[in-house]
């Protein structure tokens, strides 16, 4: 398989669109020897922050000495951005070899009739990056939940810790209505007698999960439990107090959010008891991880007055609000684009009164709203800002920078797809 027949593979595995179930992937797993039991693994699931807490936790891991991959979704302009080793990406070369061998298992086990049908492309990329991560033996591999966590393809392992960072609204078409119903999907990745961690939650999620921890026999760390755990430390950064002691740092990312991100790594970090000499705690090499890890397309400043967020639901567009709010920044030029399965009139409020102008576009992802009707509800709904409709993402980029004026501060939001797109565009310049 070659380059362009490994592209045109994938592509068609995602217009099979989310399979959420997991005995699929299980059997499927079974042929291939169990990949995922050739190394310990972490669990991270939230409606937002986890990405960047397996990011930390990674960084944190390959610190500390341990060979650790990382699996993240979505990728912003390659792939191979999903599936990492040490901070380094899969080489395109020895993705591209995975996949042309599973498509021909998973074509022997349609045909041998144990499957059903193809893997999706979120399951076939998780088995990928089993079987890189069994081959490089690495120590660890921290899992970035793809959507909920009870049928998610990476749920089929056995972690030797849960994180579960934030509940709220988000696919509420399919993790349910309510936060206790989502929490209730994300609490589907605790597992009997192994420990969870969790972040500052809702009261109906966080009933939900001490249920889960209790049916199983888990024990509950809450992050942030009792409060005041966390204070900031003048210039020096933050102060995390926990029972292995108080941590000081700085995060690498940006925004108040990350501390809190940062501070849910470090009590799972601390949990793992994984410094020989002093097991209660995490070491500096640990807190050091924490200061460098990067993570693209959040709070990311790609040019010197563009910024780059993938706030995609209500609770990340407060989070980038925070952040606009702390840096006083107002009067922005807006290039705003969301998927249509989004609470997009309630990310269009927080939002628009920081901006002064909003160029409306669209991702290349089949399910991002058409600017047009976007346009239209948000007219309905009462925003009266200037809005611009444009639906290639590089011309409205051209129109968000003519319209723009002398060192005003340029912001892509609404969608980490469009996030990507745009990063894509800069990159070829």
């Amino acid at each position: 398989m070659n380059l362009e027949e490994r592209n045109g593979y994938l592509d068609s595995l995602q217009r099979l669109g989310i399979k959420l179930e997991l005995d699929r992937v299980s059997r499927f797993l079974d042929g291939l020897g169990r990949p995922a039991e050739r190394f310990r693994a972490l669990l991270v699931t939230g409606t937002n922050g986890k990405g960047s807490v397996s990011t930390y936790l990674s960084s944190a891991l390959s610190h500390m000495g341990f060979r650790t991959g990382l699996y993240t979704s979505p990728h912003l302009v390659r792939v191979e951005e999903r599936i990492k080793i040490d901070g380094a990406q899969i080489p395109e070369e020895t993705l591209t070899s995975l996949v042309g061998f599973l498509k021909e298992k998973v074509d022997e086990a349609i045909s041998k009739g144990v499957l059903p049908q193809p893997l999706t492309f979120f399951e076939l990329l998780t088995v990928a990056a089993f079987l890189w991560f069994k081959e490089e033996k690495v120590d660890w591999a921290v899992l970035e939940i793809g959507l909920g966590g009870r049928l998610d393809a990476t749920n089929v392992v056995n972690p030797e810790a849960s994180v579960i960072t934030t509940v709220a609204l988000d696919h509420t078409q399919i993790l349910g209505k309510t936060v206790a119903q989502i929490a209730r999907e994300k609490a589907g990745i605790v597992k009997p007698g192994k420990p969870v961690i969790i972040g500052k939650l809702p009261p109906s999620a966080r009933r939900v999960i001490e249920e889960t921890c209790q049916e199983r026999n888990a024990p509950l760390f809450g992050a942030f439990d009792p409060p005041r755990r966390l204070l900031r430390n003048g210039r020096a950064g933050w102060l995390y107090r926990s029972e292995g002691g108080d941590y000081l740092y700085r995060p690498s990312l940006l925004g108040v959010h990350q501390a809190y991100n940062a501070a849910i790594a470090l009590k799972t970090l601390e949990l793992l008891s994984l410094d020989p000499l002093n097991p209660e705690r995490v070491c500096e090499k640990a807190l050091l991880g924490l200061q460098e890890a990067k993570i693209e397309g959040r709070l990311e400043w790609a040019r010197e007055n563009m910024l780059l967020d993938g706030a995609h639901n209500p609770a990340g567009m407060a989070t980038l609000v925070a952040y606009l709010k702390s840096k006083g920044l107002r009067n922005l030029s807006c290039l705003f684009g969301v998927s249509n399965d989004k609470r997009m009139i309630t990310m269009a409020r927080l939002l628009f009164p920081f901006c002064r102008r909003v160029v409306l576009t669209r991702s290349d992802v089949a399910k991002a709203q058409d600017p047009l009707e976007l346009s239209n509800m948000l007219h309905q709904a009462g925003l009266r800002i200037p809005m611009e409709v444009e639906l290639d993402p590089q011309k409205a980029l051209a129109r968000l920078r003519k319209g723009a004026r002398p060192q005003e501060t340029l912001l892509v939001t609404g969608s980490l797809y469009l996030v990507g797109n745009i990063k894509a565009l800069l990159e070829r310049e």
